[in-house]
């Protein structure tokens, strides 16, 4: 019999699998069971010597009772955590995902039959996208129904999210920090690209909400910070660099001007997770999409934070080219 691709390392556990996105109208095809608080794709382990595909289809009949063809590869989803079966626990995982969009036939009825690797019964449940129990990935929230022709890449290590949760404070900006926002602004651009003293001020002393700022608990001061403005428009155009009475408070999206991290910082993972909390408020808050501009050199980092990127900027900012890059977050 051939064995799951689940390696125990010095460091961990390798864990290679495939998951299947199944969706039928405006929902998706869900798994959850009597253990944990949370749901999960349909899929699993895929088998030493089998391909994605093979494990993918392979998987959906053994969690549902129906044979399906693959459409197409969508994501493909790096994730590091700490184990939480009975197996893995205490160890970190290492897991690489492959997606797979799926055809669903008409008269699709599933039946699962599964079990948890520690025995526990599975159930298939069919949800929205902005159901409330908390689901993984986390990403299938704002990427389901937002569907993209390319393959997209993400990565999430919630291993150092625990870590940067301990070290650092994630919070609004508060007003007598506005000197130090300046300053880290005026290191991490160069003096074409970054706020000035005058807009950064007033951005702060009219909208600190769309502030967040990571502190280091250690020092009391900013680390790093991700700032924006709210907005009914739905293209991004410098005049929000420099025009505080474009700021709508109960604008549905978000032009972000500035995502800062102290080079004393960088290569932690801390400009990720203060993406992902800032996505995260702002979700709660009901905004509808971000969106930002970019030189080509970052493309590929906020595609794998989950933004798309929509083609050259309606921008000349700094005498620079920009790419415009979007995140639905509804």
């Amino acid at each position: 019999m051939n064995h799951d691709l689940c390696v125990k390392m010095d460091d961990g556990i390798l864990n290679i699998r495939v998951g299947a996105i199944i969706m039928k109208d405006d929902k998706f095809l869900m798994v959850e069971n009597d253990r944990f608080d949370h749901m999960y794709s349909v899929g699993g382990r895929i088998k030493f010597g089998e391909t994605a595909e093979e494990a993918v289809v392979r998987e959906v009949f053994e969690e549902t009772g129906v044979k399906m063809e693959i459409d197409r590869l969508g994501f493909i989803h790096e994730n590091f955590f700490p184990g939480d079966s009975l197996v893995k626990r205490g160890n970190i995982v290492h897991e690489i995902s492959f997606f797979f969009y799926m055809k669903v036939p008409e008269d699709f009825e599933p039946v699962c039959n599964s079990f948890t690797e520690d025995g526990n019964k599975e159930h298939l449940v069919w949800i929205r996208a902005d159901h409330q129990k908390k689901y993984y990935p986390e990403f299938f929230r704002t990427e389901l129904f937002n569907p993209s022709k390319e393959v997209k890449h993400f990565v999430t290590n919630n291993v150092y999210r625990k870590h940067l949760s301990e070290r650092f404070e994630f919070r609004n900006i508060r007003a007598d920090e506005a000197d130090q926002a300046v300053a880290i602004e005026q290191i991490c651009f160069p003096p074409n690209e970054a706020c000035s003293e005058k807009h950064m001020k007033e951005r702060i002393a009219a909208a600190p909400e769309l502030f967040l700022v990571a502190v280091d608990k250690e020092t009391g001061k900013l680390a790093g910070f991700l700032n924006g403005l709210s907005t009914n428009e739905g293209s991004f155009r410098d005049e929000f660099f420099t025009d505080i009475n474009l700021y709508n408070p109960n604008g549905k999206n978000i032009m972000l001007l500035g995502l800062d991290v102290l080079p004393e910082y960088r290569g932690q993972g801390l400009a990720t997770e203060i993406v992902n909390q800032y996505v995260r408020r702002e979700r709660e808050n009901a905004r509808q999409m971000l969106l930002l501009t970019c030189l080509d050199s970052r493309v590929e980092m906020y595609k794998k934070m989950g933004f798309c990127d929509d083609g050259i900027a309606n921008s000349t900012w700094g005498g620079e080219e920009w790419h415009e890059m979007s995140c639905m977050i509804k």
